[in-house]
Parts: C-alpha cells; structure tokens; sequence
C-alpha cells in the first residue's frame, strides 16, 4: 500500500466536459410548465413558483419586491406569525424575491413534509391580504435600512454608477428614493399580485429527491384550475440609452473613513459570442482572488482589502465593472493603478503559465454551478431566462481551453479602453473636489 506525500502537489486533470443533470418538464392539468431535477441523496427539496414579472414590470419603484415579501405577512387564513410558526414547525425555509424580469415565491422542505408544507405556499399565492400594520412595519424597517445605506459609500457610488450606465428612465438605472418608500401602498401590491401572480404568467421549479407522489401533490396544489385569472403581463420595451461613456464624477461623503471606486461601462451579454472570450479576460484583470488587481493593489500595495472586476449579464444588456474600497490616501494612486492594469491587459501578452491558472479557475468555478440538484436547476433556469440551453457551458469549456494569449490581447483592445469608461467616486479622498 504506497502512502500519499502530501508535500507533492496532484496533477491537474483537464475538464474535458461537464455531465449536465437535464431538467424533466411536464405540464400540470392546467398548462403550467413544472420543471424537475430528481437527484441527490438527502430527502430534500426546493420547490420554487416564478412568475414573469419583475422590477422591470412596476409602475412605480418598489413594487415588485415588496409584493413578493408581503406574501408571507398575511393571508384570509393564516396570519404572518401562524405562517412563520407554521413553516419552522416543519423545518422549512420560504424564499420570497423578486429580480428584474421575475418574482418568485418558494421553499426549502424535507421531502417528507411537502403536503403540509406546499398548503402553506398555496395559500401565500393564491390568498394573501397584504395587512395594513405588517406593511406599515416592513416599510418602516426598510426605511430605516435606507438611511443606513446612505451612510456608506459603496451604496452611494454604486447607485450613481448605474444611473449614469442606463439612466433612471431604464429599470437598470433607475434610483430608490426615499419618497418612494413613503408612496408605496398596498393598493399597488393587490394590483401588481393580480396581474402577475397566475396560472398563465407561472412556470414551477423542482429540485431535490422526490417520487411520483410529490409530483401529483404539486399537480393538485396548482395544476387544478386557472387561477387569479388570466395574465396580465406586459413585456415592457425600454431602451438602453447610449452615452459616450467618458462620465468622471465625485460624491463628497464628509467623514468618510474610506472611498469607494467604481469604475466600468455598459457590456455585452452571455448571448453574445464575444462574451466567453471577455469573461476570461475579466477574469485574468480581476475576477478571482489571486487576479492582476488583487495582487497589485492588496498585495503589493496594500492600497485595499479586497478589489474585483466582473461583467453581469441582463436580459437587455450586461455591464462590466471594478469596484474597491480604500483609503482616502491613496485613492487617486488606486485609480491610477486601476487605470495601468487595464492598459497592460490591453496593451501586453498575458503568459502561458498565468493563463494556464486562470483556465483552472475558472472551469473549476463551472463545476460549482453543477454542483447538486439545487445548483443544477438554479444554472438551468439561469440559461432559460435568455431561452439558452446548457450547450452554452460546452462551448465556453472548448473556448476556455483553446483560447490564447493573441485572442485574450484582441479581447481586451475590443472592450476594455479607459476613455469608454465611466468612473464613480464617493468618500472624501484627498486631493478631490466637486468640480
């Protein structure tokens, strides 16, 4: 029998591909897509209702999210402490949000207490009664969590940065204001649950060890009528406005301690077929901790704790962005730090054994999205929503592995360019002014 050295690193074994989990889909008695994973080896399931209809679909800010956290505040049976009580009695977890172009309602259940368990999510969806005083006190809380972000400079920056990417007439630049939270009323939650929490605007999520019981228990649950009525749902159209990118603003926050940085541009997203190739750039510049930005301005400066770049992907469009906190000292050498590392990525040739790092990365990154039934149903629907399928993964893993230290050079003169960029900078760093 040999014995394992652990002084001698083990080979790394190339991911030639990853063996995807597919979905089952099956329509309910009344048209509802259900869309299952049955895997794992522990009896427990995420069952999870989406309705297309997010932040994106309100007519006033806070909507959407609001509607969807109020559900478990009140129904004509149960009260929101019989709710809370009743799912912790069955050791079950809700998840209530809602995103840009969704709202969802779900939760996290022992296989066994499903039955009683999904009764408590029907009733949420189908009868809630958005009670005056629960609203009256959720409001308050959120307020109160609005003033303590206004405190920070990392909320500050990053609102300001969003605005001047899309606009505040776009979804994905518009700004919460406190005025907002105080004209919110529950008139508009009843309104935004009736156009949008129904049978023809719902798809299901199932995900976890289940048998064919738990599947009819569904099908009786939400599978028996078109309920609330027919869909309302309206695919808003907005339009992405074009800027020149070239923004430099400063946000005085006297007292600050710190400064934040934010500085990026609007981006392509996953759908485009540049978007793998920028990704790996990014990746290289700052998407991981041992990136260019993280060992020149934490290691070798100690400008900061902790920096990062990454590029999101919405449905409409993507946006790439570096972000860090550091001392008010130093900011203007950060930036110029920030500034030199996208110019070398653009401008020099990226080593083969650093390159070879950053591939190990970021494929080991992917087999984390793959990683148990919940994650593999959480990457699926992540594909859906921009009606792509898991044939995306293959094509990033061939890139990933063939790509080059020329084409990650050509990326990054395409997309990464300082002059395109916006930069939001908020605290009260020296040498700054409002001018």
């Amino acid at each position: 029998m040999s014995i394992l050295n652990r002084k001698i690193q083990p080979d790394f074994e190339p991911i030639p591909g990853i063996e995807y989990i597919e979905p089952k889909v099956l329509k309910l008695d009344n048209g509802i897509e259900l869309f299952s994973v049955n895997a794992g080896n522990l009896d427990i399931l995420r069952l999870e209702l989406i309705f297309k209809g997010g932040s994106y679909a309100q007519k006033e800010p806070l909507i959407a999210s609001s509607t969807a956290v109020m559900l478990a505040e009140g129904t004509k049976k149960m009260s929101a402490q019989k709710i809370a009580e009743s799912i912790d009695f069955y050791g079950a977890f809700p998840t209530l949000g809602a995103n840009r172009h969704s709202s969802n309602v779900g939760v996290y259940t022992l296989s066994k207490y499903l039955p009683q368990t999904i009764e408590i999510l029907q009733d949420m969806v189908f009868q809630p009664t958005f009670p005056q005083d629960e609203f009256a006190t959720m409001m308050n809380k959120r307020i109160q969590g609005f003033h303590v972000q206004h405190e920070r400079t990392g909320f500050i920056a990053r609102r300001e940065f969003f605005k001047l990417l899309f606009s505040i007439a776009h979804p994905y630049g518009k700004i919460t204001e406190l005025k907002d939270y105080k004209n919110l009323n529950t008139e508009q939650l009843f309104d935004f649950h009736k156009r949008y929490y129904n049978s023809d605007n719902c798809k299901i999520l199932l995900a976890g060890k289940f048998d064919d019981t738990i599947i009819q228990k569904v099908n009786q649950t939400f599978g028996q009528e078109n309920w609330r009525g027919k869909s309302f749902s309206e695919d808003k159209k907005f339009e992405i406005p074009e800027n020149n990118g070239t923004e430099r603003v400063f946000i005085k926050k006297e007292n600050a301690m710190q400064s934040t940085i934010c500085i990026g541009k609007k981006m392509i997203n996953k759908k485009h077929s540049d978007y793998i190739g920028v990704k790996i750039v990014d990746t290289i510049l700052g998407g991981f901790f041992g990136s260019r930005l993280m060992q020149n301005l934490r290691e070798d400066k100690g400008y900061t704790y902790h920096i990062d770049s990454m590029i999101a992907s919405a449905r409409d469009s993507g946006y790439f962005l570096i972000e860090t906190d550091v001392a008010n000292e130093v900011c203007k050498d950060a930036l110029d730090e920030i500034y030199k590392e996208i110019r070398r990525i653009r401008q020099e040739l990226v080593s083969v054994e650093e390159l070879e790092v950053v591939k190990n990365q970021i494929l080991s990154e992917m087999l984390k999205l793959f990683d148990g039934p919940f994650g593999a149903m959480q990457t699926f629907w992540s594909m859906k929503e921009y009606d792509m399928t898991f044939e995306f993964f293959d094509n990033f893993i061939e890139v990933v592995n063939k790509i080059t230290p020329t084409e990650i050079r050509d990326y990054a003169k395409k997309y990464l360019h300082e002059d395109s960029m916006t930069q939001v900078v908020s605290g009260n760093p020296d040498g700054f002014d409002t001018d």
